[in-house]
């Protein structure tokens, strides 16, 4: 093999490896039914918590038991039909699911802990607040990290209009309100741009 040859051959592995880690994202599902369940959870939460409802505060606990309980099995079934798309091997795929797949198990562990607390002893709805800011970093974060490795401009808004509901959820926490914004900015951070990486998502197979 000559020099020429093997400068040609990394040159050729390199733009592999960049097409790779710029591949499009499949991880759109993800970000729609995370985002919708987290809404609806959300805003029962602000409904309860506002005295919209004859229930006690306390029924906030098996709201989130709810969540937990058929959210993870909904992102498992969706991660079925994941593993067919072509780029699901990419850099940046890869690199959201094992964001998720840390991040999420903590979030559901901690809100689980904290609802069979609330079941048993007065728990300050106020420390159920700080969830939905994790949870609103959590999605500035990754849209940022995607926003790099894809090369997406409109995921560094995405990015900040997370880190910007994290900032406002802590302004106004310990008021119900503050759920009702929480399921809508939800919607808006995590559904709709999960809809357009659903339609941006390769078509074919690997």
């Amino acid at each position: 093999m000559t020099t020429t040859s093997a400068f040609e051959d990394l040159s050729y592995l390199r733009a592999l490896a960049e097409e790779g880690a710029a591949a499009p994202s499949i991880n759109g599902r993800y970000y729609i039914t995370f985002g919708f369940l987290s809404a609806i959870a959300l805003a029962a939460t602000w409904a309860i918590a506002s005295g919209l409802t004859s229930l006690d505060v306390s029924a906030t606990a098996f709201v989130w038991l709810s969540y937990i309980a058929v959210t993870p099995l909904a992102l498992f079934l969706l991660s079925k039909s994941a593993g067919t798309k072509s780029g699901f091997k990419s850099a940046g795929n890869r690199v959201t699911r094992l964001f998720w797949l840390t991040v999420s198990p903590a979030i559901f562990s901690i809100w689980g802990a904290l609802s069979i607390a609330a079941l048993f002893r007065d728990v300050p709805i106020i420390i159920f607040n700080m969830l939905p800011i994790i949870a609103f970093f959590a999605y500035g974060v990754i849209y940022m990290v995607e926003a790099s490795l894809e090369n997406v401009s409109w995921k560094r808004f995405a990015g900040l209009a997370g880190l910007a509901s994290a900032f406002v959820m802590a302004l106004f926490i310990g008021i119900p309100e503050a759920y009702l914004g929480a399921a809508i900015a939800t919607l808006l951070i995590g559904v709709i741009p999960g809809a357009i990486m659903m339609r941006r998502e390769p078509k074919e197979v690997v």
